[in-house]
């Protein structure tokens, strides 16, 4: 097994230890401090998906978030459920939140609580699948990197939450260790995978700019055509028994409703409004200094933090660098734009870290930092004991906050050491070249 595998698994191993070991000695307490805060609210993402998509008024009625495929996906899901259940299902979001912990509550009904079993198995078993898949030359290795995937700390919280955003990852996890397969037919797949996570969750496009790392694959264009029109199926055909257009009109509203609505601050972790306000507040608290709402300042730290990561990526496109720099910097950059970027967001991280790791022989001594990065994204490492007795500063949303900054300008400022000594080595050797042959000196006996 490869060196960084053995470090990755055995990093997994020790934080999963420590974490279980953290919520036996708190007496099961820590588990909300982990894990989503409302103790009564588990699994609910799934459960309030399921019966808001249950019917064909998921836009018109409920205002749900979720694009039309996802809702497609809970939406035949929830026929699975007697009838009785289906057709008694309150007729709005809040009621149906209400509904937590009394009779009427989804997770109380066995057919219910047998779907969202199901619905988390396969995900662990298609996870595991592709995980061994890509590692399929080592099984034994493919084994503990799945299971260390699954144990991260984006996969935990998202299998906690019920959250289709899992799902997404998956296929986008497809695609990363397929698009530049030599095999025309894992290409094929890997782009269609791409199109699915994409139709569940809508910032996985961006990783279509791996495309501009293919070379010699003559077909490429048709698979992006091919991406793009099953993408548009995937959205736009499930709208025609879900509101048509006045439907997708209310999909893009509650969406960007959301996601600018100021409220829920536990919400705003990891995307740059959530790392602006966590900075003026601390700013704040230890100085006393007060700059105000922080929108401008995470406009301005969204924006050059977007420039700087557009900027590496063309970078490693022009030294044809290994694909996971390149999906390092589009990761960063979805995490960064949400506005309410959550735990399980980090999830996106772990197929980053795994195609590092099957690209291990062409790693440089500049990729360890970028290594140390990824782990501290991905490991379900338990910091708040830590935090409460030593120092604030060890908050687990404060190191992944300063691991995000710090990977935009680390990768940035490598990038750019590499063009300015690419330039002079030109120059240097353009001098050369127009000296031309030198004059023979003199001879001695």
């Amino acid at each position: 097994m490869k060196k960084t595998a053995k470090i990755y698994v055995s990093l997994a191993s020790i934080s999963l230890a420590a974490l279980l070991v953290t919520l036996y000695v708190s007496g099961g307490s820590y588990i909300p401090r982990f894990f989503f805060r409302d103790e009564a609210d588990t699994g609910m993402d799934f459960f309030n998906s399921l019966a808001e998509a249950a019917s064909y008024g998921c836009y018109i009625v409920y205002h749900t978030l979720y694009p039309p495929f996802a809702n497609e996906v809970f939406h035949d899901l929830a026929h699975l459920l007697p009838c009785d259940i289906r057709y008694s299902l309150p007729q709005s979001h809040q009621k149906i939140v209400d509904l937590r912990c009394t009779a009427g509550d989804l997770r109380c009904h066995q057919a219910s609580l047998l779907l969202f079993i199901f619905f988390i198995m396969a995900y662990c078993a298609m996870v595991i699948s592709v995980i061994i898949w890509r590692f399929r030359d080592n099984v034994k290795a493919g084994i503990l990197l799945s299971l260390a995937a699954l144990s991260s700390c984006g996969s935990l919280t998202a299998m906690e939450r019920g959250n289709i955003v899992m799902y997404s990852m998956l296929f986008t996890m497809v695609f990363l260790f397929g698009y530049d397969s030599e095999s025309r037919g894992v290409r094929w797949l890997a782009f269609a995978s791409l199109a699915v996570a994409a139709s569940l969750k809508l910032y996985p496009a961006a990783y279509g700019l791996m495309v501009f790392l293919i070379k010699d694959h003559k077909d490429t264009l048709l698979q992006v055509i091919h991406t793009i029109l099953l993408s548009l199926d995937l959205s736009l055909l499930p709208m025609l028994h879900f509101g048509g257009v006045q439907g997708l009109a209310l999909f893009f509203d509650s969406f960007f409703g959301f996601n600018a609505d100021p409220s829920g601050e536990d919400f705003t972790r990891y995307g740059m409004k959530g790392i602006a306000s966590h900075f003026s507040s601390d700013l704040y608290n230890k100085t006393g200094i007060n700059i105000g709402a922080p929108s401008a300042l995470s406009s301005a730290m969204l924006a050059i933090s977007l420039i700087l990561l557009l900027s590496a990526f063309l970078i490693h496109l022009h030294f044809g660098d290994n694909g996971w720099l390149a999906a390092f910097d589009i990761t960063l950059a979805i995490v960064l734009v949400q506005p309410k970027s959550t735990d399980y967001t980090l999830s996106f991280f772990v197929p980053v870290i795994l195609m590092m790791i099957s690209e291990e022989d062409n790693l440089k001594l500049r990729d360890i930092p970028v290594f140390i990065m990824l782990l501290i994204f991905v490991l379900p490492y338990p910091t708040t004991p830590i935090r409460d007795a030593i120092d604030p500063v060890l908050h687990h949303v404060d190191i992944i906050q300063s691991a995000m900054i710090l990977s935009v300008g680390y990768d940035f400022a490598v990038c750019l050491k590499r063009i300015i000594s690419a330039l002079i080595n030109h120059t240097h050797h353009g001098h050369f070249m127009h000296q031309g042959p030198q004059a023979p000196g003199p001879a001695y006996a």
